[in-house]
Formats: C-alpha cells, sequence, structure tokens
C-alpha cells in the first residue's frame, strides 16, 4: 500500500520501463520449474505494458545519466558500465533510497533503521549499490542501457532560448542576463517553429542596465527581454510584482524604449564628480558585495574561469573608486567588466 511508502522492489520495477523503452513488465521471482528429469513444470508467461513513450523512456534515460555523471549520484560515475538513477531522501533524514538501472538491470535499495531514527546527513545508499550491482556484472559485456541514437527514438535536437523556449535567436544568446540558451531533444514535429519573441539586440549603458542614450561612455550590445503583449507576465506590469520582474528579466522588460540609462543625460555628465560621488560609487559599492556574495556561492574548481574573471574585475572596480577624483567613465567601463564577468560574458 502506498500508504506506507514505497519498497525497494516496487521502485525497481518503476525504473525498468525507462530502460526498456517504456514497456512496464511485473516484477516476478519465479522464472521456470522444472521436475529431475528437466521437463518444464512451469514456465512464466512475460507480457509487457507499454506505460510511456519510447521517446520519454530515452529522455528520462539520459537525465537519470545526468544524475550520476554530475549530479546526486556522482560516487557511481566510476561503476565500469553505464548508469542512470537518481538518490532520495526521506524526511528528516530518516532514510534514504537509491534507484537506478544499467543495461542488463534495474535496481533499487533503501537504507535506514527500524525505528526510523535518523540517519547522518552524509550518508547515501550509492556505494551500496555500486557495490553489489559490480559484482552482478562481472564478466558481463559493457552495454549501453538503450541501443541506438536519439534518431532512432523518433528525438532531434534544438537549440531553443532558455527563456521563451522557441527558436533561440542571436539575440538569446547574448542575453544581458546571462540565460542564454539550451540544446536538447524534442519529440519530432513537436518542437518548437517559432523564434524567440521575447528578445531584440539592443545597446546598453554598462552602468545603468539601461538603453543607452548618446552621452554614455560605456556600451555593449546584448540581447535584452521584452514582454510581449499578451503575455501571461505582462499583467505584473505597473504592479507590486513589477520589481521581481526587473530583478529576473532586466529593467527593459518592463521599461521598454522608454529605460534610457538617466545617468548620461548630457555630454557634461560624462565627467561629472558629483555624479560620481553621490551615485556610481554608491551603485558600484552595491555591485561589489554582490559580486563577493556570488564568489562565496561559486565551486572554485568546476567553475575556474569565471570566478578568476569575477575576482579581477572586482580588484580593478575597487581600485577605481579609491582614485581621488575617478571620473564617470572610468567607473563605468570598471562596473561595466564587473557586470559582464558575473554575466559569464568576458
Amino acid at each position: 500500500s502506498m500508504t506506507y511508502g514505497t519498497s525497494p522492489m516496487q521502485m525497481a520495477a518503476a525504473y525498468a520501463p525507462f530502460a526498456n523503452g517504456g514497456t512496464y513488465y511485473a516484477p516476478y521471482f519465479i522464472e521456470r520449474i522444472t521436475d529431475r528429469d528437466g521437463n518444464v513444470i512451469y514456465e512464466r508467461e512475460t507480457i509487457g505494458t507499454r506505460v510511456l513513450s519510447a521517446q520519454s523512456a530515452y529522455l528520462m534515460t539520459s537525465l537519470l545519466k545526468t544524475v550520476i555523471s554530475s549530479g546526486t549520484g556522482t560516487r557511481l560515475s566510476s561503476a565500469g558500465t553505464p548508469v542512470a538513477g537518481k538518490t532520495g531522501t526521506n524526511s528528516d533524514q530518516k532514510g534514504v533510497f537509491f534507484a537506478g538501472m544499467t543495461g542488463y538491470y534495474s535496481s533499487a535499495l533503501w537504507v535506514g533503521h527500524d525505528n526510523y531514527k535518523a540517519l547522518s546527513s552524509k550518508s547515501t545508499g550509492s556505494p551500496l549499490w555500486q557495490s553489489y550491482m559490480s559484482k552482478i556484472h562481472q564478466g558481463l559485456s559493457n552495454r549501453d542501457i538503450l541501443e541506438g541514437s536519439a534518431s532512432d527514438y523518433g528525438l532531434v535536437k534544438v537549440t531553443t532560448c532558455a527563456v521563451s523556449g522557441q527558436l533561440a535567436t542571436d539575440a538569446c544568446r547574448s542575453d544581458a542576463m546571462g540565460y542564454g540558451v539550451v540544446t536538447d531533444y524534442w519529440k519530432a514535429g513537436t518542437e518548437p517553429t517559432v523564434s524567440c519573441q521575447m528578445h531584440t539586440t539592443q545597446t546598453i549603458c554598462s552602468v545603468s542596465g539601461l538603453l543607452a542614450s548618446p552621452y554614455c561612455p560605456d556600451t555593449v550590445t546584448r540581447g535584452v527581454l521584452t514582454i510581449p503583449s499578451g503575455h501571461p507576465l505582462a499583467s505584473f506590469i505597473g504592479t507590486e510584482y513589477e520589481d521581481v520582474l526587473i530583478e529576473y528579466l532586466g529593467s527593459y522588460a518592463v521599461l521598454g524604449a522608454s529605460g534610457t540609462c538617466p545617468y548620461h543625460t548630457s555630454a557634461s555628465s560624462s565627467g561629472s564628480n558629483t555624479m560620481v560621488e553621490n551615485t556610481l560609487i554608491p551603485d558600484a559599492k552595491i555591485l561589489l558585495s554582490q559580486a563577493y556574495a556570488q564568489l562565496q556561492s561559486m565551486d572554485i574548481v568546476n567553475d575556474a574561469q569565471r570566478y578568476s574573471a569575477i575576482q579581477s574585475a572586482i580588484t580593478n572596480l575597487e581600485y577605481v573608486i579609491s582614485l581621488p577624483a575617478p571620473t564617470t567613465a572610468e567607473v563605468a567601463s570598471a562596473m561595466g567588466q564587473l557586470t559582464q564577468a558575473m554575466a559569464g560574458l568576458y
């Protein structure tokens, strides 16, 4: 009964259709019974039931392989045969699951106490799974979980905008917020056919992040987001949630063409010490605090290039704002470099 949770056997059976191209086979213990002379008295008749499309099975297997290669099941990446699976943790750390499959078997296990005493936060079921599965696979050839390529399963690879989900454009690829594009498989016939309607390419002020005026000293050409008329998010413009739209989609998404940089409105503003002291330097300090927070959340090993770029840009901006009389252009340029490094554009 699901009232008392799912058993490892049920989990193993549930994962098997991914590796069987979408077909479910009920678990059984006895395959064949023979008498002492070898006559077959009973033989299990195996009848499968399609529960997933072949495309869905392939995509889910691909996702579960990612868990092993770069997710919570990386300890299994050296198992010696292709593995796909998923870790799981019961509430309050009272048990841990691992369910996975290879080209030969689907298996699941649960680790915990009979009295549901909490486990260590470091507890995981994947080492035990790897231990017995490696023994089971001794002598077996290295076989992939699903044979054949994505196209054999009716899938096509398409690059889409990470925001709109529509076909990617150059504006999507140079997104000022760093969202970029996603390349993935789609069931043939269901892939997007319309190019992104949310991105346009604009010249942006590196300091304000808004449309550049003729007087902005440092500009970049980037893809910016707009919210099309009739889009569900358009109803939040002008409401209490507008700030959230700006935070996640950028100022242009809300202000559009009316959102021209307010910092550089005339030729003289590019060298105004008052603007530097009262506006740019306070904004630069906020940007620095955001950059330091981003560094603390980054993986210095796997994202070393970006980490180094942000560190270098931080050092440069701190130096510029420490000068006796930095110009608007100097501060704007340094802020622009840091903003780009934080977005991974360097």
